[in-house]
């Protein structure tokens, strides 16, 4: 292999060396010139042909004028006309025959002097050498990977004839322990068996263990379980105790109920305080004994109770009594109050009654938030928060 490979690549620098005194880009030059001249060749080929089949046609409608009696008597008639104009341009037919045929002559002998064929060998052969050389490289590539390969066979057997000669004077060295190995084979198998049984013993013992922490695991669960449900019945014994107290605080004859009816001329008095200068009607409470109603008095007609009325007075209604109750109770007051949508069962009578007690509203709060769609209740806020809808979100304009 080695024979092969210096030979290859002495072939393979021959190439080298032929290719960097070869003007191979001259040779592709005279190709390329060989290709143009054959290609104008061709063209002037066809030309040539061309006018050489005209200067044929107006020679044989020429020689027609000869058989004709008329001579140039009708020069209307469209058969002499064509012969005559045929006949004038036949000196300009054999020129342009003449002047190609010369073109086409030099062409010939340009072409002659370049030779497109041995050219063409000569590129095929240039590109054959190219192709040689190429496989030539991948041949010497090949035989050095072989070569690397083989050395590092080579290196690994040395390594491995190392350690067989270190084993051989290992063995020279514990000779005799060596040839005691049948007892010490004997040794080994007992211990093995005794490492199994302990193996066994230890798994066994290792299942136990898991088996147990899955216990304490299950027990500490149950633990915490208990811990949350005991700390959940307090907070639910706390919250029941709370809805107890404020059911029986509430309840008809509870402690809220009993304030109230101790107070009650005077939140009737407070009502119609608040309602005096805002509409025409009368709101108030009674007490029959079992609980509290409450009616509403027009002018002109008897008390009714105020689920009669319409959604206005239910409206100023509630909120007069709301405002009511804070002038009655000592509790301590929000500073804030939220009307949402309540004027939606508002009507144009009752309209400027509703914008009144929402100025005495803000007399009570520190802050009046209201909620609403009413273009009419805009004038009398000190403040307004815009919310539309832009590309399906909600976008805030203050």
């Amino acid at each position: 292999m080695s024979k092969m490979r210096d030979t290859d690549r002495s072939a393979y620098q021959k190439i080298l060396q032929f290719e960097e005194n070869y003007d191979e880009k001259s040779l592709f030059e005279k190709q390329e010139v060989a290709n143009e001249l054959l290609g104008n060749l061709i063209s002037l080929e066809s030309l040539l042909n061309t006018e050489e089949q005209s200067l044929k046609r107006n020679s044989q409608k020429t020689q027609l004028l000869s058989g004709i009696p008329c001579g140039s008597a009708f020069p209307t008639c469209k058969f002499i006309k064509d012969a005559y104009i045929s006949k004038a341009n036949l000196p300009k037919n054999e020129q342009e025959v003449s002047r190609l045929a010369t073109m086409i002559d030099d062409l010939n002998d340009e072409i002659k002097e370049i030779d497109p064929e041995e050219v063409e060998s000569d590129i095929y052969k240039y590109n054959t050498l190219i192709n040689k050389r190429n496989a030539l490289s991948n041949q010497i590539t090949n035989y050095d990977l072989k070569i690397e390969k083989n050395d590092s066979i080579i290196r690994s057997l040395m390594v491995e004839i190392e350690t067989i000669e270190s084993k051989l004077s290992e063995y020279e060295l514990n000779k005799e322990t060596i040839d005691n190995l049948e007892g010490l084979n004997k040794d080994m198998k007992a211990f093995k068996y005794q490492a199994k049984a302990l193996e066994s013993n230890y798994n066994s013992c290792n299942s136990a263990v898991l088996d147990l922490y899955k216990k304490v695991g299950s027990l500490e669960q149950k633990v915490a379980n208990l811990e949350a449900q005991r700390q959940e019945f307090i907070d639910l014994q706390e919250e029941f105790s709370a809805a107890d107290l404020y059911m029986r605080c509430m309840h008809p004859n509870g402690i809220a109920y009993d304030v109230i009816k101790r107070k009650l001329p005077v939140i009737n008095e407070e009502i119609a305080k608040i309602l005096a200068n805002i509409v025409d009607f009368e709101v108030f409470f009674e007490d029959d004994g079992k609980r509290l109603d409450i009616f509403i008095k027009h002018p002109l007609y008897g008390p009714r109770p105020l689920e009669m009325g319409s959604g206005a007075e239910k409206t100023i209604a509630a909120m007069a009594i709301r405002l009511s109750l804070l002038s009655v109770s000592s509790l301590p007051k929000s500073d804030i109050f939220i009307l949402d949508e309540p004027g939606t069962a508002l009507d144009e009578e009752n309209m400027q009654g509703f914008i009144d007690i929402l100025d005495l509203i803000k007399s009570y709060f520190k802050t009046v938030l209201l909620i609403s769609h009413l273009d009419s209740l805009k004038d009398c806020v000190d403040m307004q928060i815009t919310i539309d809808k832009k590309n399906g979100y909600a976008l805030v304009n203050t």
